[in-house]
């Protein structure tokens, strides 16, 4: 998916939050002060929490408490998250689908 797989972040937002708003003024920022740009790696671990919290929370809507407490005894004990998630009784065997789905939810979300 476009972006990083996150509807709306990925590469764009960064570079929206480098260059600096996009006032129009010099030095980008109001009042023509500069903006504070945020390294790459932040920027990165950034997207990934939004990410993963997003996913969290369509997960635990999706499948249930239950079933996500069974993902994390499993994940604890070694299991691949994903080899769980796309078990037919979770989410289903297409992750490219559950991606899709999760995308959707996080769009419709209200802000």
């Amino acid at each position: 998916m476009p972006g990083g797989g996150f509807p709306g972040g990925g590469a764009q937002g960064g570079q929206r939050a480098s260059r600096g708003g996009g006032s129009g003024r010099p030095g980008g920022g109001p009042g023509g002060m500069p903006q504070r740009s945020i390294p790459k790696d932040e920027q990165d671990r950034m997207l990934f929490d939004g990410q993963s919290s997003t996913f969290f929370f369509f997960l635990i809507e999706k499948a249930g408490v239950e079933k996500v407490r069974e993902l994390i005894r499993l994940a604890r004990e070694g299991t691949e998250s994903r080899e769980y998630i796309e078990r037919p009784e979770v989410l289903g065997g297409d992750f490219g689908k559950i991606e899709e789905e999760w995308a959707a939810w996080v769009k419709a979300l209200k802000s």
